[in-house]
């Protein structure tokens, strides 16, 4: 399945909804993009959208709906549209707002969840889709996956982990780039220049990124860490730090706040729109 001629509404076209735009386009969806600022449209415009302030006017021209707005703007979005979804299939990028929010809050609709990352701004994101309670995915869930797919990979995962999700997928990449910067410090402490240091790290990066996909990563250090040799002798130095536990309590305490933040967005979200 193709997304070539298939007509997707993008409402909010901020960093994220962007790069969505920029990766449907690039597979010949027609896209129609909505946003709140001038700036933002004539951004969409430049990725090949056409634009419009409407989201109404968005989501009557539209096969399918990605709804790319903060979480604290879906109350409005919601009492926009709500008569305009029908029929449709939605999915939302929106932190906290629940398949069940989404559900009671576009009748007629058949709703999905996506949690999407920063590597979506180089075509290299990893998407989590929602399963809904029994491992369904819904009628269309292979439109929606195509959708997803045009900014990089795409797993299903039960929406009771969104927030495991987020914190790994999410709030990892953050993570991830503490741990680089380290690296090319201690590159440049050791002599070599800042933008040499990067290099290295950025390389060895790629490189173990397409190892992963065959070896596990302790598999990969012991193809390198040869007897008496320098790697081992870096790896005993960082074993005085307990590196695993701090990597480790750093993903569980980034999903601990996520539960909170999701837990808080959809408390407030339920009041602001009366869902029991």
């Amino acid at each position: 399945m193709g997304l070539e001629g298939v007509r997707v509404a993008v409402l909010g076209a901020g960093r994220m909804g962007s790069a969505i735009i920029r990766g449907l386009v690039a597979a010949g969806a027609e896209v129609i993009a909505t946003g709140r600022r001038r700036e933002t449209l004539e951004r969409a415009a430049a990725l090949g959208a056409r634009t419009t302030r409407s989201n109404t006017e968005a989501v009557d021209e539209a096969d399918i709906v990605v709804i790319a707005v903060k979480p604290f703007n879906y109350p409005e979005v919601a009492e926009e549209i709500a008569g305009h979804v029908a029929g449709k299939v939605v999915a939302s990028i929106m932190a906290g707002v629940t398949l069940k929010i989404l559900d009671k809050t576009l009748p007629g609709a058949e709703t999905y969840r996506a949690m999407p990352n920063i590597g979506a701004l180089v075509g290299r994101s990893v998407t989590a889709l929602a399963l809904r309670d029994g491992g369904g995915r819904g009628s269309n869930w292979r439109l929606v996956e195509e959708v997803f797919k045009t900014i990089g990979s795409v797993v299903w995962i039960p929406e009771s982990l969104m927030d495991a999700w987020t914190a790994l997928a999410g709030s990892g990449p953050g993570i991830l780039a503490e741990i680089i910067d380290a690296m090319i410090l201690g590159g440049v402490a050791a002599g070599l220049r800042r933008d040499v240091a990067t290099k290295a790290v950025a390389e060895q990066l790629r490189a173990i990124a397409d190892l992963l996909e065959e070896k596990h990563p302790a598999a990969i250090r012991d193809e390198v860490a040869t007897p008496g040799g320098t790697t081992i002798a870096g790896i005993h130095a960082l074993s005085s730090y307990s590196p695993r536990r701090m990597l480790m309590d750093a993903i569980l305490a980034a999903a601990e706040k996520s539960r909170e933040l999701s837990e808080y967005v959809a408390n407030e979200l339920a009041k602001k729109l009366n869902i029991d």
